[in-house]
């Protein structure tokens, strides 16, 4: 069995134990493929899952291309839920699936091309032969990701010309229309270890600009919208080096079933502006909650319809609502 190929997971802060609890749950055969990228401050809140999780710190990873970032991206390292849910709100930094692009030189130095970044709400079926399909129909030299409509608002020119400088080799052009995408999934398969490491680069030096020019999404905290730079680099690719460019599905279904699933948890991101969303159509209250454990037990039966409605197999308990995929 190739366990080279990878599945990357960044992740920072003490909530995130709780969804540790729910992928060990959800898909147990497949945590040898899973890459938790993290910081050394972040490691020991997660003591829980040392022997059950593959643990990799950015700072060992983080190099030249890197430096400038530290002023502006930072991590929600709150050492406790109660902080975190007070605190988070008020943050102001990048940790998103961004700063993943610093586990590239792990992953060379381990001659890994062919690998997924995802987040920590992407369910996987729990299918070892499914996920090895996935793999291996993805060619060399293609890059996929979860296709939207074309994107009219993060095509920045300006951004790409103010580093064009920096690689003579590379046109940072796409003369076609730039296509938007979902940024929970990323998929990588490069040809050699020469492509990734300029591709590596090239992603870095842009995240500098795209960082400094500090557009500010509007997702219940202050994190930067960030994430059209890695999608615009694939398209790039595609018209320069010739790599395949494709929407995830193409790779991720498999005999007419997906091999994971993605859907925003509002138990744990109760504090997030679809919080009115969910509770307009789900009734999902979040007044007066501090707590991942206190959202649960006051929306028991509407978490339940809400992930069933989303097509997961559901467990509610009093401190989880535990998630997964039937496999078939």
């Amino acid at each position: 069995m190739n366990k080279k190929n990878k599945i990357i997971i960044p992740i920072a802060g003490a909530p995130v134990r709780y969804r540790l609890e729910i992928m060990k749950r959800a898909f147990p055969d497949l945590l040898d493929y899973i890459i938790l990228f993290t910081t050394r401050t972040s490691y020991p809140m997660y003591k829980d899952y040392h022997n059950d999780f593959k643990f990799v710190f950015i700072e060992d990873y983080q190099d030249e291309f890197s430096k400038s970032s530290d002023e502006f991206e930072r991590f929600p390292e709150f050492e406790t839920e109660e902080e975190y849910f007070k605190k988070i709100a008020g943050f102001k930094g990048a940790f998103s699936l961004e700063i993943s692009r610093f586990i590239f030189p792990y992953l060379m130095e381990n001659n890994i091309y062919n690998f997924i970044i995802t987040e920590t709400d992407f369910i996987f079926k729990n299918d070892v032969e499914m996920l090895e399909k996935v793999f291996n129909s993805v060619p060399e030299g293609t890059l996929y990701a979860p296709w939207m409509g074309d994107d009219v608002f993060s095509n920045n020119p300006e951004l790409w010309t103010n580093i064009q400088h920096l690689f003579p080799d590379i046109k940072l052009e796409y003369d076609e229309p730039i296509r938007m995408c979902d940024g929970f999934f990323r998929g990588f398969h490069f040809r050699n270890k020469e492509d990734m490491y300029l591709f590596y680069k090239i992603y870095c030096e842009a995240m500098k600009d795209a960082i400094k020019d500090n557009k500010i999404s509007k997702v219940g905290t202050k994190l930067y919208y960030v994430e059209y730079v890695v999608h615009i680099l694939m398209q790039i690719f595609k018209k320069q080096k010739n790599y395949n460019w494709n929407d995830i599905w193409k790779y991720t279904m498999i005999d007419g079933q997906k091999v994971g699933s993605h859907v925003c948890r509002p138990e744990d991101t109760f504090y997030h502006w679809r919080s009115d969303r969910w509770k307009e159509k789900y009734k999902l209250d979040s007044n007066n909650v501090t707590s991942i454990e206190e959202y649960i037990k006051k929306n028991k039966e509407q978490l339940d319809d809400y992930y069933r409605d989303n097509g997961y197999v559901v467990e509610v308990t009093d401190t989880h609502v535990f998630t997964s995929l039937k496999n078939n």
